[in-house]
């Protein structure tokens, strides 16, 4: 359903609303996504404005609200936005992390959530897509998924720059967001086609 409140922690501040409720429904989903254990799932789309953001940060929640220790990372390294819900500024995040500039432990925030913790992207680098390839974000991702029960990244648009295909190396389940009168037609046919190419996997 469309949000039409003024916060995107619809999860959290609106837990009885119909919003909420298609999150709940997701979450049912979930599990027919893929046949393996689900434990690291990315949220992307393809181009800016289809809802990837609102959408990683409610789903993030609703797992916590599960009771399952979850992290939500913001890895949309060229244009960075989640950090704006929580409050909080950019000065620093993962991209941090991958230069080795502070460790993990520096970069995680507690949210008001319980069980929930974000990651904001950081800095912007000169050269987002060489980060992913190196070793830390490797280093980085097995490290978070020895400390939560939920990994939840929120991608770069598919559509737009390569990011993302190195991202669901890590992912175990995707989530595309196509939005109502937003995402244009020819976004379904590039989505098929990766999917022909078997770039992507475990979809919904």
């Amino acid at each position: 359903p469309l949000s039409r409140h003024t916060s995107e922690l619809v999860m959290a501040e609106k837990p009885r609303s119909i919003v909420a409720e298609g999150f709940r429904s997701l979450r049912a989903g979930l599990p027919y996504i893929s046949d393996q254990p689900i434990q690291t799932i990315m949220v992307t789309s393809f181009a800016s404005g289809d809802g990837k953001t609102f959408n990683s940060i409610n789903t993030s929640i609703m797992l916590a609200k599960t009771g399952k220790k979850t992290v939500l990372i913001g890895l949309d390294l060229r244009k960075p936005k989640i950090f704006d819900s929580f409050g909080v500024s950019n000065d620093f995040g993962a991209s941090n992390v991958l230069i080795k500039d502070k460790s993990l432990n520096e970069v995680i925030h507690e949210t008001k959530v319980p069980n929930l913790d974000f990651i904001a992207s950081g800095p912007i680098p000169p050269n987002p897509n060489e980060l992913l390839l190196r070793g830390a974000f490797s280093e980085m991702m097995t490290e978070l998924k020895s400390k939560y029960d939920y990994v939840i990244i929120d991608s770069p648009p598919v559509g737009l720059v390569s990011d993302g295909f190195e991202l669901f190396k890590y992912s175990d389940a995707l989530i595309f967001m196509i939005r109502h009168q937003k995402t244009p037609k020819l976004a379904l046919d590039f989505f098929k086609d990766v999917l022909n190419k078997q770039l992507l996997s475990h979809v919904g």
